[in-house]
């Protein structure tokens, strides 16, 4: 058991705009809630820095800024006590996991998980809280397409989303004579 006085820096990279859901608008709030439970109700020395950048605004984008918590970690984290990571869990959830096993620090991905994440070969200190496993979006799909006999799909999306539904689910699938028509608009 973790003894009182116990410091745990809290890492939450995130999106800073509020367009969806684990941005620091919307998962601000409980995180700074949390890590006062932390102090008051455990006497733990608990903070929180939101490590990102306004200008991160799509997946690709925050996949591409990883490194700034790895700047984090390296340059600005004092190595005393606890590392622990707060994340949307996207794709950045999978260099970030590896980092956090070099690291023997925790990440939490809040938002989505992957059943990859389960493999503790891999991501020993990855601990998944999410509701949502997008490997049960791929069956859900995976049914309906074999259930009408559907051969062909096209995808409607709006293009001005920051997260865009992406075929490479299905296609993993190796659903028979599968085949992507074009992306309407």
């Amino acid at each position: 058991m973790f003894s009182q006085g116990l410091n745990i820096t809290i890492v939450s990279y995130l999106f800073y705009a509020a367009d969806f859901m684990p941005t620091r608008p919307y998962c601000g709030p409980a995180l700074e809630l949390g890590v006062q439970r932390l102090r008051d109700v455990y006497g733990f020395n608990a903070t929180l820095r939101y490590v990102g950048d306004p200008a991160i605004k799509s997946v690709p984008d925050i996949v591409a800024n990883v490194y700034r918590v790895a700047d984090f970690y390296n340059n600005k984290w004092d190595g005393n006590g606890v590392f622990a990571m707060i994340v949307p869990g996207t794709e950045e959830i999978f260099p970030l996991g590896q980092l956090s096993a070099g690291w023997n620090s925790i990440l939490i991905p809040s938002g989505g998980y992957f059943n990859i994440l389960r493999n503790r070969a891999l991501y020993p200190t990855t601990f998944g809280t999410a509701l949502m496993q997008y490997s049960v979006l791929v069956e859900v799909f995976t049914a309906v397409l074999n259930h009408y006999g559907w051969k062909s799909i096209c995808i409607i999306k709006d293009v001005s989303t920051i997260v865009p539904f992406t075929i490479s689910g299905l296609r993993a699938r190796r659903l028979p004579a599968l085949s992507t028509g074009p992306v309407c608009r």
